[in-house]
């Protein structure tokens, strides 16, 4: 169950996650654009996905086909998490991932999309996730798409409507 903005907020403020606080700032209808104006450069081709297989246990295959996916952003700062502390490992990454998404998400956008706090290379970041459908027409590339709120939050705007606002429904 996703916690409410109002504890998702304190939490995000205790462990100082800025990109958090700047979500929160948004109204509903901000947010839902700016998730879908992400989504949309991911379709593009804007936006680079990569594959993260190391969280595909934890989604059904006939829910998440395509599997799971992450920023570039948050691959590297994964990275950098394990090379700092080679203890670490993308598998453990993996299940901190699923586990502070699915336990400690904050409120969820209009299209599902769900932001959290989780600890990557000894500090608390502010990460986003939710289910990407590729292609409208073969849900066979559904895939759940893991980043970084900074990485989300570029594509807020308040200006006028352009490519990026075209998403097939």
């Amino acid at each position: 169950m996703p916690m409410t903005e109002e504890s998702f907020a304190a939490a995000a403020a205790a462990d100082n996650v800025e990109d958090a606080a700047r979500w929160l700032v948004l109204d509903h209808g901000q947010r839902l654009r700016t998730v879908r104006r992400y989504m949309q450069a991911l379709h593009l081709g804007r936006e680079a996905a990569e594959r993260f297989p190391e969280a595909d246990q934890f989604y059904k295959k006939n829910v998440v086909p395509a599997g799971a996916y992450v920023s570039p952003g948050l691959r590297r700062t994964i990275e950098q998490g394990i090379k700092a502390f080679p203890a670490r490992s993308r598998e453990g990454y993996a299940q901190d991932l699923f586990t502070m998404s699915r336990f400690a998400a904050g409120p969820q956008s209009p299209c599902g999309w769900a932001p959290f706090c989780c600890g990557i290379d000894n500090k608390m970041r502010g990460l986003i996730v939710g289910l990407c459908p590729m292609d409208v027409n073969d849900p066979r590339q559904d895939r759940m798409q893991f980043a970084t709120l900074a990485e989300v939050l570029a594509y807020a705007t308040d200006g006028p409507e352009d490519e990026l606002d075209q998403l097939d429904d």
